[in-house]
């Protein structure tokens, strides 16, 4: 495992369409490796493989219980609203009163299988 580079706000990558993950293989456990291990060092809560140079649909999220592996996620719909804030550690901006869904049904895939929740 290792530690990727964080992308700051200003990298292409991070302002391109992300291609969807086609092959469930030893790239991809690395890449979720690496990315839960740098989201942990940033003291993050979430962390897409845009944010560390992979063009893919990938993402961890640290829920503070258990650390989710999402591939390929899509969002549905959102419903509700809620105000909250947003720092990107990688450059240290903050942004205050932001809105966020209170409510996101989601699919893709966690740790290799087919799921379809409500939050």
């Amino acid at each position: 495992m290792g530690i990727r580079k964080i992308m700051t706000v200003k990298e292409p990558c991070l302002h391109k369409v992300c291609r969807p993950v086609e092959k469930f293989d030893g790239k991809l456990h690395k890449l979720l490796d690496d990315m839960k291990e740098t989201l942990l060092d940033a003291n993050g809560v979430g962390l897409a493989a845009p944010q560390v140079g992979i063009l893919r649909r990938v993402v961890v999220v640290d829920t503070g219980e258990e650390m989710l592996e999402l591939v390929n996620p899509e969002l549905l719909e959102t419903s509700g609203e809620q105000e909250g804030a947003s720092a990107c550690p990688e450059s240290t901006v903050w942004s205050s009163g932001l809105w966020w869904p209170r409510s996101v049904p989601r699919t893709g895939t966690e740790t290799g299988l087919r799921w379809r929740a409500k939050s």
